[in-house]
């Protein structure tokens, strides 16, 4: 899958469904800013070229560590 600006709909429901399975995985409250953070890397991910949940995962666990549910932004 190409990322040409706009994510079509089954780019959006994968990303959504990223987000949502590692947010509930990890603990984060729906309206919390660690779910925001998890976002940003997420979208950031994408847009760099991570196509499939496992590059996207891979991307998220990554970028987090598990201390009091708090993520860093590297990159």
């Amino acid at each position: 899958m190409k990322f040409y600006g706009i994510a079509d709909p089954e780019q959006l429901a994968m990303l959504t469904t990223t987000l949502d399975e590692y947010c509930l995985e990890n603990g984060f409250d729906p309206s919390s800013s660690h779910r925001e953070e998890a976002a940003f890397v997420l979208v950031a991910a994408f847009k760099s070229g991570a196509s499939t949940v496992q590059e996207l995962r891979a991307r998220l666990d990554a970028s987090a560590y598990r201390n009091e549910g708090e993520l860093r932004r590297t990159g």
